[in-house]
């Protein structure tokens, strides 16, 4: 699917993409705008080094939770106006949801940084 400049409207990207695609770290469809030609271009790497491109890879993903961890802290302090996807705990707080996707941005930080230190370790 291909989409103009002009069709991009907030009500879009600020919209839900396939659950796939949460997958690649893209939360809301504006994030496909940058990270997919972003991890396009990461991928061809592969054609001079597959070690230089996992490696670019993981600090990628490493980088882009340590974001969404400091996102999510940073929102705990904002007004609690945005609830995103409560994973079906809806008698929690939009403050406790915060935190569990802090959290699980810090996790996922661990492990990425992890995975660049194995790389480095290893080439």
């Amino acid at each position: 699917m291909i989409i103009s400049r002009r069709s991009i409207t907030n009500s879009w990207f600020y919209s839900e993409p396939h659950p796939i695609l949460r997958l690649l770290t893209i939360y809301v469809n504006g994030d496909m705008l940058v990270i997919i030609p972003l991890l396009l271009c990461i991928g061809l790497l592969g054609f001079i080094s597959v070690e230089f491109m996992a490696m670019v890879y993981a600090i990628f993903f490493a980088m882009r939770h340590f974001g969404e961890m400091i996102y999510w802290f940073s929102h705990q302090f904002w007004e609690k106006k945005y609830r995103p996807d409560d994973f079906g705990f809806v008698n929690l707080s939009n403050d406790a949801v915060y935190i569990l996707y802090q959290l699980m941005s810090l996790a996922a930080t661990i492990f990425w940084i992890a995975i660049v230190l194995l790389l480095l370790r290893i080439f």
